[in-house]
């Protein structure tokens, strides 16, 4: 039956991968990373260290089986950047390390920045202010840890002090937090292993939608129907990182160790009110039910790209298909876009939820975190751009707010509406009191 496994062949080819992979995803987290972890703790250690190729999806299949899964056996999960340019950072990446660090009670994630990309094509590392932009995107996608592979040729001495006073700033108010996100992204690992069969390496015109996402870091290999699941997610994530939308990835295991509480979808700390389905066709019948028993309790459901499918029992599901007809039928609290848009899906979520940031001009290049501590809010909000910003805000908030300006070391009261000026790449952080 292996050669299902290049031979796609309908329904019983997708029940092989998906076994395949499935095996593939137990052994590299039990037979490596677990061992390795259990090593450390014994030793008083914690495991850690990045994974490869963690920005395409294509890679998570072949290399780990599942990527998310393999997090979870680390103490700090890990990710390298190797380009240190802002517009280059694949946003997912990051967030898939700190979602599975949240998920599993952890507290950190590392990554290496490297500007190798720039010291072959340029012959120098990035400017500091690009420099400073791309550590910002880390440390809002969670990243805790910084593994440095950045000499700062770029800077002079007081630059190099005031960069990483910078960074330690931010990272002291922002250490030990957890995302505060009305939005869950499913990560459709499962969906991938079902479509997934390996062909010569192509780029598929027409499909990249982002011209972020199409460069060196991009693994346009495999079927068209494998690289349409991995550019929903992508651009599904670089749309609620443009729009500030803030949110986290949960896997299926995440979905059926969670619990629904009222209309939200609780795991520990982390509450989810809508539930983002990038091309999510296949995942195990527990969470397809636990999906079903979220919606039946008016949690809201946005579906686009392919729609519900497969279990893990049966290619295709009955059961599985009733509940994409309740996603995909008139209802207040569910949505499928087969054919969407970044316009269409932030028209769906700003009918159904607020933004944690809300600016009096949304065009402006400011990109969130939001987190929460020991009860407290934590908004850092930062310019994503090379031309100093001004505008007004409203944080979504009722508590009184601080304002911690990390270059300055400045910290004021102010209200939740204010105004903020924002040097290029400059970040602040707001925190209740």
């Amino acid at each position: 039956k292996l050669v299902e496994l290049f031979v796609d062949k309908g329904p019983a080819g997708q029940e092989v991968r998906y076994q395949y992979f499935h095996t593939v995803g137990d052994l590299m987290a039990g037979s490596y990373f677990r061992p390795i972890r259990e090593w450390c703790e014994a030793h008083n250690l914690l495991s850690g260290g990045h994974l490869l190729l963690e920005e395409s999806m294509l890679a998570h299949v072949v290399l780990y089986g599942d990527i998310m899964q393999c997090f979870r056996e680390m103490d700090a999960p890990g990710i390298d950047i190797l380009s240190c340019y802002p517009r280059f950072m694949p946003v997912h990446s990051p967030k898939l390390a700190s979602s599975a660090m949240e998920l599993t009670g952890n507290e950190r994630v590392m990554s290496e920045p490297c500007p190798i990309h720039e010291r072959f094509t340029l012959g120098h590392e990035p400017p500091p202010g690009k420099v400073r932009g791309h550590l910002n995107m880390l440390m809002a996608g969670g990243v805790t840890d910084f593994n440095n592979y950045l000499a700062l040729n770029e800077f002079d001495q007081e630059g190099k002090v005031a960069i990483n006073t910078y960074v330690g700033r931010v990272n002291l108010l922002l250490r030990g937090a957890r995302t505060r996100a009305d939005v869950g992204i499913i990560y459709p690992i499962e969906s991938l292993w079902t479509r997934f069969t390996m062909e010569p390496l192509k780029v598929w015109d027409g499909l990249f939608r982002d011209p972020d996402v199409t460069g060196w870091d991009t693994i346009a290999g495999g079927s068209r129907a494998a690289v349409k699941v991995e550019q929903d997610f992508r651009n599904a994530s670089r749309l609620m990182f443009n729009r500030r939308w803030e949110y986290s990835y949960l896997d299926s295991r995440a979905l059926i160790d969670s619990r629904v509480e009222g209309d939200e979808l609780v795991h520990g700390e982390l509450r989810w009110k809508v539930l983002l389905l990038p091309s999510v066709s296949t995942l195990p019948l527990d969470a397809w039910n636990r999906l079903k028993e979220f919606m039946d309790a008016g949690g809201k459901v946005l579906a686009i790209g392919d729609l519900a499918e497969n279990s893990d029992k049966h290619f295709p599901d009955t059961e599985v298909l009733d509940i994409a007809d309740l996603i995909s039928g008139s209802s207040d609290n569910t949505v499928y876009l087969p054919n969407w848009t970044g316009t269409a899906v932030d028209a769906v979520l700003n009918e159904w939820i607020d933004k944690p940031v809300q600016l009096s001009d949304e065009a402006l290049p400011l990109r969130i975190a939001h987190r929460q501590k020991k009860g407290k809010d934590i908004f850092f909000i930062y310019n994503d751009s090379e031309l100093t910003v001004r505008t007004s805000i409203k944080l979504e908030t009722r508590s009184k707010l601080e304002e911690w300006d990390p270059v300055s070391g400045l910290i004021v009261p102010v209200s939740a509406e204010t105004s903020i000026e924002l040097l290029p790449y400059q970040g602040k952080v707001y925190r209740t009191r």
